[in-house]
C-alpha cells in the first residue's frame, strides 16, 4: 500500500470517543475556555473532559500503539516524575497543598500524556489534536487581544500571565508555520492568519522570554524553510520583520533594550529579582536533594527562606530550579532526560513518506520553543509539554506503521 493511499484511508476514518474527549481536553487545559468564555467556570469542564476522556480509553476497543516502558524512556521519566512527586508529599512545606496540586494538575496532565501516546495512532488522529491545540490557542490569543488595553501587557485568564502566554504561543507557532507551508487551499490561508496572529500575540506580551524564545523558534523555522522554499522564507522573513516595524508599540522596544543593560535590570539588582530567586532556588536543591520542598511548593519554600526579612513569596522563574526544589535532584534529572529523549526521538526519525516532515518538524521545533521559554518561567509541569512528549512518542509509532505498510 502506497503513503496516498494510506493517507486517503486516514482522511476518512472516524474519530474515536477517546480522541473527541481529549480535543475538549485541549480546549480546557491549554486553552482555558472556562476562563476566557464567562458562564463556562461553573461547568467545572477541566473533571468533565478528564473523566470522559478516561473512562472512553478504558473502554476503546480500537487500535493502539505497542509501546513497553523499557522502549519509552520518555514514559519512564514520568513515572519517575509521578512517584517523586508522591515521595515529595510526607516532606512537603505544605503536604496539603501537595496533595491538592498532584491530584487536580499533574495526575491529569500525565494520564492525558499517556492516553494520547497510546491513541494517536494515525496521521489524522495528529492532524486533529494540532488543529485543536491551534484552534485553542487563536481563541485564546483573540480574546487576550481583543482585551488589551494602550498601558497593559496581554494575557489570558488567571492562568496565562503575559510570560507564560507567550511560552505557549512559541510553543504552537512551528505548528501554524510548518502547516501554512505545506498545506494548500483555505487552509493555507487559515494558517497564514494564525502564523500572523501569534507572532502579534507575542509582540504584545511585551515579554522578553518571548522575544529570545521568538528568535530561536523563528529562526529554526526560516533555516529549515530556506533549504526546501527560498522565496517563501525570505518573504516569511520581511512579513515578519514588517509586522514588529509597524505594530510593535514603543513600549516593547524599551523592555527589549533592557536585556543589553542588565545593570539596571531589577531581575540582576534586586532581592526580588530572577537571579537572586534563582539562588534561593538552588539553596533549596541543596538543603532538600531526596526530598524537595513538595510538589507545587517553592513559593512556600521560598517565602519562608526570607521571612525573617520579609518580601513577597516568588515563583521559581526556571522550570529546571522549580522541579529541582520541589522534587529534589531525582525530579531534575527525570525532567532534563524527558526533554532529552524527547528531542532526540523527533531528531533521529527517519521515514520514507516526505509528508511527515512537517510533524517531525512542528514538534521538534516546539520542544525548543518550549525549552528557551521553560528557562525563564515555572513550567515544568505545564500540560503543553507533556503534549508535546506525546506526540513524539505517537508519532515515532505512526512513522513505524506506515514504513511497513510500504515495505
Amino acid at each position: 500500500m502506497n503513503s496516498l493511499a494510506i493517507r486517503t484511508i486516514q482522511t476518512h476514518e472516524r474519530t474515536p470517543l477517546v480522541l473527541w474527549a481529549a480535543i475538549g481536553f485541549i480546549f480546557v487545559t491549554i486553552g482555558r475556555v472556562q476562563e476566557i468564555i464567562p458562564g463556562l467556570e461553573k461547568l467545572y469542564l477541566g473533571k468533565v473532559f478528564g473523566i470522559l476522556m478516561i473512562v472512553a480509553f478504558l473502554f476503546y476497543s480500537g487500535g493502539k500503539n505497542k509501546i513497553k516502558f523499557k522502549d519509552s524512556p520518555e514514559l519512564l521519566c514520568i513515572l519517575g516524575i509521578i512517584i517523586l512527586a508522591l515521595w515529595s508529599i510526607p516532606f512537603s512545606m505544605w503536604p496539603g497543598g501537595s496533595v491538592d496540586f498532584l491530584s487536580n494538575f499533574l495526575i491529569k496532565n500525565l494520564a492525558f500524556c499517556y492516553i494520547l501516546t497510546l491513541t494517536l495512532t494515525t496521521l489524522n488522529h495528529l492532524r486533529k489534536m494540532i488543529f485543536a491545540l491551534l484552534g485553542a490557542t487563536v481563541l485564546l490569543s483573540l480574546i487576550a487581544l481583543a482585551s488589551h488595553t494602550d498601558v497593559s501587557r496581554i494575557s489570558a485568564g488567571v492562568t496565562y500571565d503575559p510570560n507564560d502566554l507567550a511560552l505557549l504561543l512559541l510553543c504552537v507557532l512551528p505548528f501554524a508555520a510548518f502547516g501554512f507551508i505545506e498545506e494548500k487551499g483555505i487552509k493555507k490561508i487559515l494558517l497564514l492568519l494564525a502564523v500572523g496572529l501569534i507572532i502579534v500575540s507575542i509582540i504584545f506580551t511585551i515579554s522578553r522570554a518571548g522575544f529570545v524564545g521568538l528568535i530561536a523558534v523563528g529562526g529554526i523555522i526560516l533555516i529549515k524553510t530556506f533549504r526546501k522554499k527560498k522565496v517563501m522564507a525570505i518573504s516569511f522573513l520581511i512579513a515578519c520583520a514588517a509586522i514588529f516595524v509597524f505594530l510593535a508599540p514603543s513600549e516593547y522596544w524599551e523592555r527589549m533594550s533592557t536585556m543589553t543593560n542588565p545593570e539596571e535590570d531589577y531581575n540582576v539588582t534586586s532581592y526580588a529579582g530572577r537571579i537572586e530567586v534563582w539562588k534561593r532556588g538552588i539553596k533549596l536543591i541543596m538543603e532538600h536533594p531526596f526530598t524537595g520542598v513538595g510538589i507545587g511548593e517553592f513559593a512556600v519554600a521560598e517565602g519562608e527562606s526570607h521571612k525573617e526579612i520579609g518580601g513577597k513569596w516568588s515563583a521559581a522563574h526556571n522550570s529546571f530550579i522549580q522541579i529541582g526544589a520541589e522534587l529534589g535532584v531525582g525530579g531534575l534529572f527525570f525532567f532534563i532526560l524527558l526533554i532529552f529523549y524527547s528531542l532526540r526521538r523527533i531528531r533521529k526519525l527517519s521515514f520514507k513518506d516526505p509528508k511527515l516532515l512537517i510533524y517531525r518538524d512542528s514538534v521538534g521545533v516546539s520542544l525548543v520553543g518550549y525549552l528557551v521559554g521553560s528557562f525563564f518561567l515555572s513550567q515544568a509541569y505545564s500540560p503543553i509539554l507533556y503534549l508535546l512528549v506525546a506526540m513524539a512518542t505517537a508519532l515515532t509509532c505512526i512513522v513505524k506503521k506506515s514504513d511497513l505498510a510500504n515495505a
